[in-house]
C-alpha cells in the first residue's frame, strides 16, 4: 500500500512539473515576444517560456508568469497592455531599456504585484490611478 500511495505522489508531482502556460498568458507572451524581438526567446514556444525565455520565471506549477525581469535588455517599443492579464506576477522589471508611450492601465489589474520598475526608458503620461492602488514599489 506504501509503494502505491508513494507512486500515485511521484506521479501527481510530475503532473504539475509538466504543466504548461494557462493560453492566455502564452498570448501575452507571444505579443511581447513580437513586439519587443527579444533575441533570447527565438526558437522557443511561449508554452514552454519558464523553462526557455531568459527573464521570465514562474509560479511553482508552471501554469502563470510570476516574475518577468528583462532589465538592460535593449527593448524598444511600447508597453503592451496584455501584461494586465498576467495575473500571478508579482515582480515586474522593464527598467533601462528604450521603451514608449504611455504605461498601459491594464497594469492596474496586476492585484499580486509587488515590484514595477519601468525607469530609464522613454514612457509619457500619466501614472495611471489604478496603479496607486496597488501595494507596490514604483520606480519610473
Amino acid at each position: 500500500m506504501r509503494a502505491f500511495f508513494l507512486v500515485a505522489v511521484l506521479l501527481s508531482l510530475s503532473v504539475v512539473a509538466d504543466a504548461a502556460l494557462q493560453p492566455r498568458e502564452a498570448k501575452c507572451l507571444d505579443v511581447l515576444r513580437d513586439e519587443w524581438s527579444v533575441p533570447s526567446w527565438t526558437g522557443a514556444a511561449a508554452t514552454n517560456a519558464c523553462d526557455k525565455w531568459r527573464g521570465i520565471e514562474c509560479v511553482a506549477d508552471g501554469s502563470s508568469v510570476g516574475s518577468i525581469d528583462l532589465v538592460r535588455e535593449g527593448l524598444v517599443g511600447r508597453v503592451p497592455g496584455c501584461l494586465g492579464a498576467l495575473g500571478n506576477m508579482t515582480s515586474l522589471d522593464l527598467g533601462n531599456n528604450a521603451l514608449t508611450g504611455p504605461i498601459p492601465p491594464e497594469l492596474g489589474q496586476l492585484r499580486t504585484l509587488k515590484h514595477l520598475d519601468l525607469c530609464r526608458n522613454a514612457l509619457t503620461g500619466p501614472i495611471r490611478p489604478a496603479l496607486g492602488q496597488l501595494s507596490l514599489r514604483v520606480h519610473r
